[in-house]
């Protein structure tokens, strides 16, 4: 039987598949990742996958995956032209990987490209949903072209997948679009109760939205703990990173750190007390998900997706109100017992909700039933 040729779009996931350039990757890119290096241990997918321009080859080949490069558009010329021309060459490029099935997380007017090349080719297109705000409008201000490619995407597109049954909700009522949650995926690593905590831990890109600054605030409410803060700093945002981190020097209690390679950044979890978020908004935060893998409660200011935080008893939102989250951490920090549940319930749902094994499994279930139906 012939294999299932799978393509996923994700520009910017090169730097997890080559960590020596440059780049900062977010939740969406990390989720193409890991769920395509799954899918391509099995004999029963060819998985290939298009990124963007780092300087690097055409193609290349990493552990199985073919990997290939859609170079970088022109700077110059009228905006019109510039869509025009990302048009044209993802459209070559996708005729030139010649896959059955391709897939895109997240919005952008590529979703409705490859919707469409998919329509004429007789291929099938995945789209997975990788934040609220994609469905609702709200991340970015969107060209009137790129809202209506996005748009055209997702409702061609022949399968749809959410993080959680939210975005689900919103696609059936505001898309008429039905789909399958599909939660995110991780190795789970095996706990270790011998672990030492030290610290308080943030994790995001310094984009206005993750509300940096009011972790600065939490470091300088607790001088006597340990606070670790990881901030790639975000291509379009590079002020608001050399804010945060001239700011971040006059705090003693606080350490500043960049880019942390997605191999290395399980240790940061595992000696944390708690995982903060400071997010107006997410999807299913990948930070979420690898705090409970390492058995770290979570303490969110506003972002609870699914209100599993409360479900499942693995951590706390404080509605977004500051005080209200200092209050959530000092009894945290200061309860033993509840620190002890909190880190048991959400290594628990990591372990039956996250699993890689199994959450790829009903993946590759869907695809099959899709491509069956032709």
């Amino acid at each position: 039987m012939k294999p299932t040729e799978i393509c996923f779009f994700s520009p910017g996931a090169y730097p997890l598949f080559n960590p020596t350039v440059s780049g900062a990757f977010g939740g969406a890119e990390l989720q193409s990742f890991l769920l395509s290096s799954e899918l391509s241990k099995d004999p029963g997918f060819v998985v290939s996958f298009i990124v963007g321009d780092y300087g690097q080859p055409p193609v290349e080949t990493f552990n199985g995956i073919t990997v290939y490069k859609l170079a970088a558009e022109s700077k110059q010329g009228p905006a019109l032209w510039r869509q025009i021309s990302f048009a044209i060459r993802l459209w070559r490029l996708l005729k030139t990987v010649r896959a059955d099935v391709y897939q895109q997380r997240a919005s952008g007017a590529s979703a409705g490209i490859i919707a469409l090349y998919c329509r004429k080719a007789r291929k099938k297109f995945i789209y997975m949903t990788a934040s609220e705000a994609d469905l609702k409008g709200g991340l970015r201000n969107r060209t009137f072209v790129e809202e209506r490619m996005f748009k055209f995407g997702l409702t061609n597109a022949d399968l749809i997948f959410t993080q959680n049954s939210q975005h689900q909700q919103i696609l059936k009522e505001k898309f008429h679009r039905e789909s399958i949650v599909l939660k995110n995926v991780l190795t789970i690593p095996a706990r270790d109760v011998n672990q030492k905590r030290e610290s308080v831990l943030w994790v995001a890109s310094s984009q206005p939205l993750k509300q940096p600054e009011m972790f600065l605030q939490l470091a300088r409410d607790f001088p006597s703990e340990k606070f670790v803060m990881i901030m790639p700093p975000h291509a379009h945002n590079q002020a608001l990173a050399e804010k945060i981190t001239e700011e971040a020097e006059a705090i003693s209690n606080l350490t500043l750190l960049g880019k942390v390679p997605f191999e290395q950044i399980t240790e940061y979890y595992g000696q944390a007390k708690v995982l903060v978020s400071t997010s107006t908004f997410e999807g299913f935060p990948n930070t979420f998900v690898q705090a409970a893998a390492s058995a770290t409660p979570i303490l969110s200011l506003g972002v609870n997706p699914d209100n599993f935080l409360d479900k499942e008893k693995c951590g706390f939102c404080a509605g977004g109100d500051y005080k209200k989250m200092a209050t959530q951490l000092s009894e945290i920090l200061g309860n033993p017992a509840l620190w002890k549940s909190l880190s048991e319930n959400g290594y628990r749902y990591a372990l039956e909700n996250h699993d890689i094994v199994r959450n790829t499994a009903r993946y590759k279930s869907a695809v099959a039933e899709l491509l069956r139906n032709e």
